[in-house]
């Protein structure tokens, strides 16, 4: 009679460990079916991350030349507004260490009331007059250079 109490029991026990051994390998086949298919979504998950990573680089980057435009902006304002009505310029030459301009004045006066104005904002020196002659018309053809100063990064 005990053997027979214990049989029910030990069946039902049977039975729950085998239903948890199927659960049990159900799941290691759904995870080694799953685990390309994570794999492959990580890898591109990562692709995107760098990706991203790339582009907000390249926003800073456009960010800055932006901003390095607006300075310049403002740089050359203040110098279209420094310029006599007698004075006109003909070239603006951009290089590391300088700026040169190159123009024309109707005269001497005009020459000397330009170069003597105090544009460039900070970062550069006062203009230095290279050379001066006249052209067919009678007017001044001159040059004038900028030098930036060594320690402003931004006029580079």
């Amino acid at each position: 009679m005990i053997g027979s109490q214990l049989i029910a029991p030990a069946v039902a026990l049977s039975l729950r460990v085998n239903s948890e051994n199927e659960a049990l390998r159900h799941w290691q086949h759904s995870e080694t079916a799953l685990k390309p298919l994570l794999d492959e979504r990580l890898r591109t998950v990562s692709a995107l991350a760098a990706e991203v990573k790339s582009k907000e680089a390249a926003i800073q980057r456009q960010a800055a030349r932006l901003a390095e435009n607006q300075r310049w902006k403002t740089r050359l304002d203040q110098l279209a507004s420094t310029i006599p009505d007698s004075v006109w310029l003909t070239q603006l030459q951009f290089s590391t260490g300088a700026i040169t301009a190159i123009g024309n004045a109707l005269n001497a006066d005009g020459l000397s009331a330009f170069s003597s104005r105090l544009w460039p904002a900070p970062g550069f020196h006062q203009p230095r007059v290279g050379a001066v002659s006249r052209n067919a018309q009678g007017h001044a053809v001159f040059t004038l250079r900028w030098p930036t100063e060594v320690n402003d990064a931004s006029v580079h």
